[in-house]
């Protein structure tokens, strides 16, 4: 449906089917920068006698949720308020809106391939949802409605929420009502869902007369698959005989937990011996066998976000050795000059690399294009010398040898200060001055080409650069002088950011044709200097 506005705040898109308490709400609330919500509301189309009903079971959750704030199985009440239809006015309530699978949808999605929820992942969610039951329960509420269509589980954040308290009951000091709701109503509507669950939306059935020996029986292949300890938790559950059931909720969880705990202490120790592999050098056949060996784990509980973080760093891992493998024929263009089919190849690696291989391919295609446009054949030796240096993993000494060779060699080692420049600006530990300078002078130089003025900002940089050459030339002066020296450098340049920022605004310049970030780099560096100069001068 169209978006609409109720109350003018929320905008809701959706009304989901017709229930007790009314209508309820898809929406967003406009107020808090979109939010996710829930609303009830009474269904304004209704009778008078039946929106004062759904308004009674809308009012029964508020307090539910009032009085179990802060659970984080509960949904949160963010709020509520009142409308009126044909002249009377109608509570409402909102709130946080659960994200996730429906559990039973879950199941019977499962049940129509054969399959069943995972079991450690169900007593996972059974475990959340008992904790809530007795924080509920402590509180003299009975939830009176466990079902598997009221359970959202987030896979992903490995979160359940537990939905609809309109059916709640409060016991008021009570143990049991007069319609004989109490505690133990609970207990037996989660056996119901376990054995829902255990059985892909299977039905119990319970027999009145049921005796001490009393045992579900569970049909087919799910009564050989299902532990017997776990169908003897059930069956207490769910004995007719209150005596026999279960007397709290925090009994039948700690029956759960022991049944549930070695199988967790099974899933730990398969996670613990692939992460332990994981620190090794390992083979694109051995990672293959660990991603088999973490397949139990993966199969007991998807979700479980320890082995989320194995497996994904096993498929991090493979794809790294993947992308180093194309990263030997991409080496092999660069080591031979051919800087066009490199890039074609570093450009397909880009989208599948990630942490230091991305880094090192998006290096890569900056200096590709830097020596394409520079026309210089063959390219200097240094430039091979430095591409050898960082396929060993030593940026530093490949900016220190693209500074430091080809000084007399105008062309080339203005292209390497460019190439060092780049170094610089993918690695931020490394500090470099005079290429990032140079990067500035380089695009000064295309932007009065294009005719854009930038002559007192040319001036500037020729100040700097005179400074930085006297510094270079002082042989007797002292390190406080020195470090004078580099700050008054750094003020020089502070400066020079501030007047470029307004030519930049003025022309509407990005970064890579009035390059700010080089800058910022080589104050940063300039400032370096002078605060380890200060350091060495003290000690």
């Amino acid at each position: 449906m169209a978006g609409s506005l109720f109350d003018n705040r929320y905008r809701y898109d959706y009304i989901y089917p017709r229930g007790r308490s009314g209508e309820t709400l898809r929406a967003y609330d406009t107020h808090d920068a979109e939010r996710p919500v829930v609303i009830k509301r009474p269904a304004p189309q209704d009778a008078p006698p039946i929106r004062s009903g759904q308004e009674v079971s809308i009012l029964n959750e508020r307090k539910a949720l009032t009085r179990l704030a802060g659970h984080p199985v509960l949904t949160q009440l963010l709020g509520g308020g009142q409308f009126s239809v044909s002249g009377a006015g109608h509570q409402y309530i909102v709130m946080e809106r659960a994200e996730g699978i429906i559990v039973a949808d879950l199941v019977l999605e499962l049940a129509q391939r054969g399959e069943r929820m995972p079991e450690l992942e169900m007593l996972v969610v059974i475990d959340g949802l008992l904790d809530l039951l007795n924080a509920a329960h402590q509180n003299e509420i009975v939830y009176n409605d466990v079902d598997a269509k009221h359970l959202f589980w987030n896979r992903d954040d490995y979160r359940l929420k537990v939905i609809d308290w309109g059916n709640a009951v409060f016991l008021e000091g009570d143990e049991i009502t007069a319609q004989g709701i109490s505690r133990q109503t609970d207990i037996y509507q989660v056996g119901e869902l376990l054995y829902f669950i255990l059985t892909g939306g299977g039905r119990i059935e319970i027999p009145r007369d049921a005796g001490d020996d009393f045992r579900v029986a569970l049909p087919g292949a799910d009564g050989a698959r299902v532990n017997t300890r776990l169908v003897s938790i059930i069956s207490r559950a769910v004995h007719p005989n209150l005596r026999l059931r279960y007397g709290s909720i925090l009994e039948m969880r700690k029956d759960l937990t022991e049944y549930r705990t070695p199988i967790e202490r099974e899933r730990s120790a398969v996670i613990g011996r692939v992460n332990e592999r994981l620190r090794r050098h390992l083979s694109r056949e051995e990672l293959t066998g660990l991603l088999r060996a973490l397949e139990p784990a993966l199969a007991l509980d998807p979700g479980y976000p320890p082995s989320q973080q194995a497996y994904a760093a096993i498929l991090s891992r493979q794809s790294d050795l993947e992308v180093a493998a194309d990263l030997d024929a991409a080496r092999i263009y660069l080591e031979s000059g051919n800087w066009a089919r490199a890039v074609t190849v570093l450009d397909e690696l880009r989208a599948r690399a990630r942490g230091a291989n991305a880094a090192l391919i998006g290096l890569l295609i900056d200096w590709c294009a830097l020596l394409i446009e520079a026309h210089i054949t063959p390219a200097p030796d240094a430039v091979f010398e430095a591409l050898a240096l960082i396929f060993d993993d030593d940026q530093p000494a490949a900016a220190y040898l693209l500074l430091t060779i080809n000084r007399d060699d105008r062309a080339a080692h203005q292209l390497q200060l460019l190439l060092a420049e780049r170094i610089s600006a993918h690695n931020g530990d490394i500090l470099l001055l005079r290429p990032n300078l140079y990067r500035l002078e380089a695009a000064f130089a295309a932007l009065s080409a294009d005719g854009i003025a930038v002559g007192e900002a040319q001036a500037f940089l020729r100040d700097i650069h005179t400074a930085l050459d006297d510094l270079a030339r002082f042989t007797r002066a002292s390190l406080t002088q020195i470090r004078d020296g580099y700050r008054a450098v750094v003020d020089q340049m502070t400066a020079l950011a501030t007047f470029l920022g307004t030519i930049r605004a003025q022309h509407q310049l990005s970064n890579a044709r009035l390059p700010l970030s080089a800058l910022t780099r080589g104050t940063n560096a300039a400032m370096a200097l002078a605060d380890n100069i200060h350091v060495i001068g003290k000690q």
